[in-house]
């Protein structure tokens, strides 16, 4: 199997893109929505003296996935990541409870939960491939502190999709500059395409084509988006070296489709839902229960 990587169009093209003007603009909506959840996430988390949420700066993935998914398809959350939750469709208000260990489960349950999910994840792909359904799960790989646990089930997962050939889409991030790449793919039978993990454009482009070939009965994708991360002295631990916001921005903005104003405006009416729900992200908020 041939593993390729995909990029969004280069800059000087005369404004032309292979993503609609509307999809550009509610990918950047998102995407910027996410970001200020998580922000906010981890503003509260420390708060509370609990770790601050790992997922800020991985937002591109969560978004250039699950916009183009169905509502009957299935999107397997990983843990810590509240961008995937919220792209799935969970309410603002039961997002920060997810972060939390008095959660939906804690210490060894968490993992656990984490570890068996994957598995679960692709029995609603394995009951569509029979009623011709055509649905598509997409299964997210775990957080590292799960990494015994959750990888041997990833792993599972993987290759039980490619010995079914059944509509799955596996997405994992990892650094840029990684020597070892997953090649679990390959050994189960089905491609890999690695990805600019800050370009949520390129992930889209690699999802759509990804979910189109899994909902056609092809069999299963596996996603690994490279995460560039700066490094060196008085550097923030895991910071990103291109920023999937600014890069969108600056995509947009090529193509005359950015402005100020349109920041500020989704940025705005997404406050007021955060203030809104129930006092969970707002400003100042006390001890949650």
């Amino acid at each position: 199997m041939t593993t390729r990587k995909k990029q969004a169009a280069p800059p000087g093209n005369g404004g032309f893109s292979l993503v609609s003007r509307a999809r550009l603009l509610e990918l950047y909506a998102a995407l910027l929505q996410c970001r200020m959840l998580e922000e906010r996430a981890s503003v509260l988390l420390a708060r509370d003296g609990l770790p601050a949420s790992r997922r800020l700066g991985c937002e591109a993935s969560a978004v250039g996935v699950a916009i183009g998914l169905l509502p009957e398809d299935t999107l397997a959350v990983c843990h810590g990541s509240l961008s995937i939750h919220f792209m799935r469709g969970v309410p603002l208000r039961q997002l920060y409870a997810l972060l939390r260990p008095a959660g939906a489960c804690a210490g060894k349950a968490r993992r656990a939960a984490g570890a068996s999910q994957h598995l679960a994840a692709i029995q609603p792909a394995a009951s569509s491939q029979t009623d011709k359904a055509h649905r598509v799960a997409v299964v997210f790989c775990g957080a590292p502190a799960w990494k015994d646990a959750a990888h041997a089930s990833w792993r599972q997962a993987m290759r039980r999709a490619g010995a079914g050939s059944l509509p799955v889409v596996f997405v994992r991030h990892s650094d840029a500059d990684a020597k070892n790449r997953d090649r679990q793919a390959e050994h189960s039978g089905f491609p890999s395409i690695v990805v600019d993990g800050n370009d949520v454009v390129a992930i889209y482009r690699v999802a759509s084509e990804a979910i189109a070939h899994a909902r056609r009965g092809n069999g299963p994708t596996l996603i690994d988006c490279r995460i560039t991360r700066q490094r060196g002295e008085g550097m923030p631990s895991g910071r990103l070296a291109g920023d999937p916001v600014l890069n969108l921005e600056n995509y947009l903005a090529q193509r005359g489709l950015f402005a100020a104003k349109l920041k500020a405006e989704i940025a705005a009416r997404f406050k007021r839902r955060l203030r809104s729900a129930q006092g969970f992200f707002a400003p100042g908020a006390g001890p949650h229960k």
